[in-house]
């Protein structure tokens, strides 16, 4: 065969040639763009909880910003993200840095 494929080949043929080619069960082969694998599950998307900075976490994170703590345990503590945490402390003009 050439190296171009006649695009209106039927599907029967196509999987033929595959199980000539790579011998697998039909469970795994796509046809028409649908998966034909059954029992798999998706994973429940994570809700996006927001909680409000309070004045205590604000005190928290300036006290151990101070103490030169570093993002990722200052985050922890505060049971944050660093990205969170870093967002806040910019905006308050914070510095997180170690040095």
């Amino acid at each position: 065969m050439g190296g171009c494929v006649n695009a209106s080949l039927d599907s029967k043929w196509i999987v033929q040639m595959c199980r000539l080619v790579m011998p697998l069960p039909l469970s795994c082969l796509v046809i028409q763009g649908s998966f034909t694998k059954t029992g798999a599950k998706m994973a429940k998307a994570k809700k996006i909880v927001r909680r409000e900075w309070t004045k205590d976490d604000v005190r928290q994170m300036k006290t151990m910003a101070k103490a030169k703590a570093g993002v990722g345990k200052i985050s922890k503590s505060l049971k944050r993200t660093p990205g969170a945490t870093s967002v806040m402390a910019a905006k308050l003009g914070v510095s997180l840095s170690r040095s």
